[in-house]
């Protein structure tokens, strides 16, 4: 609920206890896991039905909304552009062969330096620092590669995307 009052919306999205699909999309109505076959919900003592495993999505095109707003951020969202590698030396991510794929790929969204380009990080972390706990949960960032490197990996334009449980 705090996420909500400051702008940051999220989607609990179910998910099936084995990770092999989200009841999403074509899902969406599903009560149980085409692949694995179990039920998509257990039933507590009150007999409602409970998601086994929930899905975590934080909106972001709002948070990105919100950069392009902001004068002294968005003078720097196409920096990546401005700056690229000339002696084919790896400086920023915007200099790998990953954008220059998605860049051959689809010309034009090389032709807006605006568009954002995005990383995706995500590591599993033991929540209870247990070393007999089992439990792990994923954060899943987005990284913006516009901003210059000294930017974009400060924890303010450093974004979680979603929270994956684990088992």
């Amino acid at each position: 609920m705090i996420m909500k009052e400051i702008g940051m919306d999220y989607q609990a999205i179910d998910a099936c206890p084995n990770d092999h699909i989200i009841y999403y999309g074509q899902y969406a109505l599903e009560n149980e896991c085409p692949q694995c076959q179990i039920s998509r919900y257990r039933t507590d003592k009150a007999s409602k039905k409970v998601s086994r495993k929930v899905l975590h999505y934080i909106l972001i095109i709002s948070r990105f909304q919100r950069l392009f707003r902001c004068q002294s951020i968005a003078q720097f969202m196409d920096f990546h552009a401005k700056n690229r590698s000339r002696d084919d030396v790896l400086r920023m991510p915007t200099d790998g062969s990953a954008l220059n794929y998605i860049e051959e790929k689809w010309p034009i969204f090389k032709e807006e330096p605006r568009n954002v380009r995005l990383s995706l990080a995500a590591d599993g972390v033991n929540p209870f620092g247990e070393l007999r706990s089992t439990y792990s949960v994923w954060p899943v960032f987005v990284i913006n590669n516009n901003l210059p490197p000294w930017m974009s990996i400060k924890r303010e334009h450093t974004m979680l995307a979603m929270i994956v449980p684990g088992i």
